[in-house]
This record gives structure tokens, sequence and C-alpha cells, in this order.
């Protein structure tokens, strides 16, 4: 289901592809939902395969994302608007963390860096008094990373959160994968990013174990 026809099949090959809002196709859904004669084993174990997946994974480290973003829902109103850029690091919150509905997600439909600092910066201007959490990786905070001082100008604070692995690690992924021993150009040198919050009046923690 897109309400975009140009989408659809670019990616995925699906069985059904229908060129309508996911509004309508809901609204439709229920409409008709009388006539449907659902296999309600089917339902069942494809939900249980969605939460199987859903459960967090171990991964090597001190920083167990899957268990943080599998837990963050618990701990944050329901209506938390999250934002994201391009990256791997975007797996952990679209995989483990459970959105609260609708109008809950800003992300780039065309793989852009840098997207997630701006847009969560601009879902507090425009939503002030819903909490606005924005996930960056390092590489794709340091895209944009001056907008903190629009942040700072207008005086909104949404909450940064940056997965640091010195790394573009979307493309070493595929250089690793690709060629081998010819990895090229994607080390990041970084700032201490605790200072550069703090520059700019904005508090900054370093997070090293999960508890």
């Amino acid at each position: 289901v897109h309400p975009g026809a140009e989408e659809i099949g670019i990616v995925y090959r699906p069985n059904y592809a229908l060129n309508c809002t996911p509004k309508l196709f809901v609204e439709a859904l229920v409409h008709n939902s009388k006539n449907l004669k659902p296999d309600s084993e089917h339902f069942q174990q494809a939900r249980k395969d969605q939460l199987d997946y859903m459960h967090p994974v171990p991964i090597v480290g001190q920083v167990q994302l899957a268990e943080i973003f599998s837990q963050l829902s618990q701990h944050v109103p329901k209506d938390t608007i999250l934002t994201n850029g391009a990256g791997n690091f975007s797996t952990w919150l679209h995989r483990f963390y459970a959105y609260g509905g609708f109008r809950t997600q800003l992300a780039p439909a065309n793989g852009s860096m840098g997207y997630g600092l701006p847009a969560a910066i601009a879902a507090k201007l425009t939503y002030p008094k819903r909490t606005v959490i924005g996930v960056t990786g390092d590489g794709d905070f340091m895209m944009t990373c001056q907008e903190l001082a629009t942040a700072m100008k207008y005086g909104v604070k949404p909450i940064i959160l940056i997965l640091n692995n010195g790394m573009y690690g979307t493309i070493r992924m595929h250089q690793e994968r690709e060629f081998k021993s010819r990895v090229l150009g994607t080390h990041l040198t970084n700032p201490d990013f605790v200072m550069f919050a703090n520059s700019f009046g904005i508090p900054g923690y370093r997070v090293t174990h999960l508890s």
C-alpha cells in the first residue's frame, strides 16, 4: 500500500500492490471487515513473527541498542515523535521501537543523511508540547550539526541521540562485503560530542554501559 504509484515494486515485488493512501486503505478495510473471513491462525502467526522480530538481540559491546530501543516506548509519552537520518543505525529504531501511532515518525524517503537533527528541531517547533527524539549516527549528525544553533536560537529542546561508531557504517558495510580489504574513506574523525553540545549551551551525556 503506497500513495505513490512510482514507488510500488521498486524495493520489493509485492503479491498485491495497492496505490492509495494508508488512511483510505484502513477506512476501506474497516468498512469491509464484516465480509472478510480471515484465517485466524495465519494472522496469529504473522503477529507472533512480528513480535519475535522485535525481540532484542544481543550485540558486541556494553551498549545494547536493541534492548534500549525496545524499552524506550515504555518510558516516553505515546505521542512522542521520533526522527532519524539515513544509515544502518536507523535499523535499531525501526526494528525495535514500538511506535505510538500515526504522526510519530519523521524519516527521509530518499535516504538523505543529516535529516534527523533538523527534522527533530522542526518537529519540536511545530509541536512544542510533545516529546521529540532525534536518532542520528555520528556521520549523519555531522552533516547538519550546526543546526543546534537553530535549536538554541528558537529555544527548542529536542532530545538527540548520537549512535557513535566512528565511521560511515553503511558505506563501510558495503566496502567490506564487496571489496574485502579495500576499505577507504569511511573512518571518521569526530569531535567530543559532549563538549560540542556544551559549546551551544546544551547539556550532553556520554553513555558507555547499558546500566
